[in-house]
């Protein structure tokens, strides 16, 4: 065993478990986010159903892994009924969109804080058969457990970005260890293979297989009726130009914001649909449109108030918000936040902009990029971008059909990884 996991075993014993008895205290008298974090995340607050079947453990992060997860888990299904699954999450947005998508598929709960009598008391709770870590979870604890139980390890949709590369090369010696103790790796592309490989990850445990991200399923019977139902929702007319910026990050809705009053000279009819990637910012944001002078309501408001834009705060909305779109916008990609999924509005046929920041997601921008489903913009240039494509129906409407094209043709991945881990049990 490599020192330095016996050195985090140690530390991590001491911070962690000392953290969550300090936070179940003082939960029973204060209850606020800094406390609430450590106890929600012991194993206390797990509870795991048991019916004599084999069971995965989908170990996760937040909402675009359990977009995976319940992509994953339907695919298994259609090759074995007889499976109970149990997925966790780190985050409480990816707990509430895996409750609202995937309660009656599976238990879920909060990923437990990697301390280790935590993570050895959430196994004897949950007692997996297999353990599928989403993409780049890698806690050495749980992992560690996962194996002293001789439980297998997958990683399922791996990708390992630079930045993150650069982050594990840091700790070279511990993460090429919990990387040893993986029994196979589905990666998502072959960069991330790459990345894989640079961490001394054994070349026969990788497999590449795509990115699960794209299988996501389209009810595309149902499309129209949801966009109705949301024009009539956000008080639009059926002439109306919608612009719909999903996920933006802080500095973007300043710059959009002010694109957007810019656009409104020349067109009208166009109105802007703002979806933040936290509702903890909504007041920050209202705060801009206020400032800018623009005539907004929220998406809780009622519905008979028609203005120039909305800003939706609620939870888990986005994809059917994105039915609306002539246009789309993917925020964390203007400023240096890693950019967010783009496949979504892709996937219904929209012409997709993002900014220059894509690092978490460069394979699937390039990808859209190739196919001219999208264009990548700077601050200087967004404004230009936007209006050619509000002036121009044609090319609107083909970078939309280029940009669905791109994902039809990348879908498959979840097919191979959900083979790959029923292998396992």
């Amino acid at each position: 065993m490599k020192i330095t996991f016996v050195k985090y075993r140690f530390l991590s014993a001491i911070a962690g478990e000392t953290l969550i008895l300090i936070s179940r205290f003082l939960n029973l008298f204060i209850k606020n986010e800094i406390t609430s974090f450590f106890f929600k995340r012991s194993f206390q607050n797990i509870i795991s159903s048991r019916h004599g079947r084999k069971k995965i453990w989908f170990y996760a992060s937040s909402v675009g892994e359990a977009g995976v997860c319940e992509i994953l888990i339907k695919e298994i299904l259609k090759h074995k009924k007889n499976i109970d699954f149990h997925v966790s999450l780190m985050t409480d947005s990816g707990c509430k969109i895996a409750h609202s998508n995937l309660s009656h598929l599976a238990d879920i709960s909060y990923s437990p804080i990697d301390s280790p009598f935590n993570v050895e008391k959430t196994f004897k709770i949950i007692k997996p058969d297999l353990l599928c870590i989403i993409e780049t979870e890698l806690w050495p604890n749980l992992i560690f457990e996962a194996k002293k139980n001789k439980i297998p390890v997958i990683i399922s949709n791996a990708r390992i970005s630079n930045s993150s590369l650069k982050n594990y090369l840091k700790i070279k010696e511990l993460s090429e260890f919990v990387l040893s103790l993986v029994d196979r790796f589905y990666a998502a592309s072959f960069k991330d293979r790459k990345n894989l490989l640079q961490l001394s990850c054994a070349n026969e445990k990788i497999v590449v297989t795509g990115n699960a991200k794209y299988d996501f399923y389209i009810d595309k019977n149902n499309t129209e009726k949801i966009r109705k139902t949301f024009q009539k929702m956000l008080g639009f007319n059926e002439n109306d130009l919608i612009f719909v910026c999903g996920s933006t990050r802080e500095g973007e809705e300043e710059i959009l914001t002010s694109v957007f009053k810019k656009l409104k000279n020349n067109f009208p009819d166009l109105k802007l649909v703002l979806v933040p990637r936290h509702l903890s910012r909504l007041d920050e944001i209202k705060k801009i449109f206020i400032k800018k002078n623009i005539d907004f309501r929220l998406r809780t408001e009622n519905s008979d108030k028609k203005s120039d834009a909305v800003i939706i705060d609620t939870m888990g909305e986005l994809k059917k918000i994105y039915t609306l779109a002539d246009i789309v916008f993917v925020g964390g990609s203007l400023k240096n936040f890693g950019g967010q999924n783009i496949l979504e509005p892709a996937s219904l046929g929209k012409p997709v902009i993002f900014g220059t920041y894509m690092d978490d997601f460069k394979e699937i921008s390039q990808i859209i990029l190739s196919e001219k489903g999208g264009f990548q913009v700077s601050e200087a240039d967004i404004y230009d971008v936007i209006r050619n494509l509000l002036e121009d129906n044609d090319l609107r409407k083909t970078t939309g059909l280029n940009a669905s094209y791109a994902v039809e043709k990348h879908r498959g991945a979840a097919k191979k990884q959900a083979q790959g881990i029923l292998e396992y049990l």
